[in-house]
């Protein structure tokens, strides 16, 4: 047997207490408002990421242990609405996952995902090949990232936005 180090050992010692379970599908990050509907109360939330498996929302309302309904505008798409309930709460915002979604919605969902890693691609292309801002600008704002000036910070962001795109499987 070959002893990898260190690191490798300590790995092996802790392997029973890291959650290994790897992600089902890719994320993408958004932030558009949204409303949460739990029978006849209705509040305002900020949707933070989306998958074809949930979505993180943001609110400072607390949200229910049971299922309700969430409505939103796509981009590229028209207002949605589906079924979920709160599987955890973080820093982040609440983890929720679908409970009813119709095979058109996933669908719906899965091409937001792919125009949005080849959005992200194009983007991340066009900065390590240096292009100009002007050819940079149309995809920076359709990635709601056009006011973003640092470009340490751009990186961070789109470099952050393709690790959730490509988690699926980790």
């Amino acid at each position: 047997m070959i002893d990898m180090g260190p690191r490798h050992r300590l790995n092996d010692a802790m392997h029973p207490f890291i959650r290994t379970r790897k992600r089902q599908w890719s994320r993408a990050p958004l932030d558009i408002e949204c409303e949460v509907a739990v029978e006849a109360e209705r509040f305002r939330a900020r949707l933070k990421q989306i998958s074809e498996g949930g979505l993180l929302l943001q609110s400072n309302e607390k949200l229910p242990a049971r299922p309700f309904v969430v409505s939103f505008m796509l981009p590229g798409g028209g207002l949605l609405r589906v079924a979920a309930e709160s599987r955890y709460q973080n820093q982040y915002g609440y983890g929720c996952q679908f409970t009813k979604i119709t095979p058109e919605l996933r669908a719906q969902i899965d091409a937001f995902l792919k125009r949005t890693k080849k959005l992200y691609s194009d983007i991340q292309f066009g900065m390590a090949t240096q292009r100009p801002v002007a050819q940079l600008a149309p995809l920076l704002r359709q990635a709601g990232l056009d006011g973003v000036t640092e470009p340490k910070e751009l990186k961070r962001r789109v470099s952050d936005a393709m690790d959730l795109l490509l988690s699926a499987g980790r």
